[in-house]
């Protein structure tokens, strides 16, 4: 049996479109466990009705907590050997699960997946050094995020692998922790999930502890590879934080302090920057030099870039 966890919070606009999905896979045997995160909608209704229509849907309601303890609580019920995480948002092919379930003896099975009108369409291949499939950058996307993939639940439940309660970075952080204690990886060209554009993505939002998350991620993922690749977990992160901060603050001073923390961290880490963008090349020689003026003027020429 595969298990299919979906968090709900106010949800209602999309929610019956994403059942449906899942209700009509040809893959049957599947358990749906929904897990209402305090919805102030009419999204628990819908979920009974659905309930009626399929008994293979689980319920589970809780006050507002968010999406990691809604998932946790989704994965504490599931019984599955298998689990698929899919937001509410979002929606499966119908042979998406029969696709992912055809390679189930490797730990961790990605697919490609569609937003809108865009496919990012994954090369077929398999790993069985997992340091190999962190430090292709095409794989990026699927070291950093829970869905459209499969993975072993009973390592999840063995190892305890749960979602951290921070402000962002919770798929990332969960799957550092995943990648720990898997052994091989297949990647299909299959498309296996549909994601729906949103809005609040991560530069819209308004993170208070950004420079926490980002040490303790770094930290985590730093230990799947080796010392000359560990600049590829410093650059994701660095970017990630200094967008945000020049999004939540725009203050000089501000922004100054974060980019001595981040060279004190590559200074201390010994980090290489060989086999990286120019742009991040140009990033960290002027961390490195403490080149700050400059700095800031080129992250907001970047930030000009993204969309608001």
């Amino acid at each position: 049996m595969i298990s299919v966890i979906i968090p709900i919070y106010n949800a209602s606009d999309n929610l019956e479109s994403c059942l449906r999905s899942v209700l009509e896979q040809t893959y049957l045997d599947i358990e749906i466990i929904c897990i209402d995160d305090g919805s102030t909608d009419t999204s628990l209704k819908i979920l009974k009705k659905y309930k009626e229509i399929d008994n293979r849907i689980i319920i589970i309601t809780q006050e507002n907590k968010g999406v990691s303890s809604a998932r946790n609580e989704g994965i504490k019920k599931a019984i599955g050997t298998h689990v698929i995480f899919l937001d509410s948002d979002d929606k499966l092919p119908k042979t998406a699960i029969y696709e992912l379930n055809n390679f189930k003896n490797y730990d961790l099975v990605c697919g490609s997946f569609r937003v809108e009108k865009k496919i990012y369409e994954l090369e077929e291949n398999e790993y069985k050094d997992i340091k190999q499939f962190i430090i292709n950058k095409k794989n990026t996307l699927y070291y950093s995020t829970v869905c459209f993939k499969l993975l072993n639940l009973s390592i999840i439940k063995q190892e305890k692998i749960l979602f951290p309660k921070i402000e962002y970075g919770e798929d990332t952080s969960f799957m550092y922790d995943y990648l720990k204690y898997i052994k091989t990886i297949k990647t299909i060209k299959t498309i296996v999930y549909w994601c729906r554009e949103r809005e609040g993505s991560l530069s819209r939002k308004k993170i208070k502890n950004s420079w926490e998350i980002f040490e303790m991620l770094y930290h985590k993922g730093k230990n799947l590879v080796d010392d000359k690749n560990k600049i590829i977990f410093f650059n994701r992160g660095m970017k990630a934080t200094l967008i945000l901060e020049m999004k939540n603050k725009k203050n000089k001073e501000d922004i100054k302090k974060i980019l001595k923390k981040i060279r004190n961290l590559l200074i201390k880490e010994k980090l290489q920057i060989k086999n990286v963008s120019l742009y991040e090349k140009i990033l960290c020689y002027l961390i490195n030099k403490e080149k700050y003026i400059f700095l800031y003027l080129l992250l907001q020429i970047r930030l000009f870039f993204i969309p608001k």
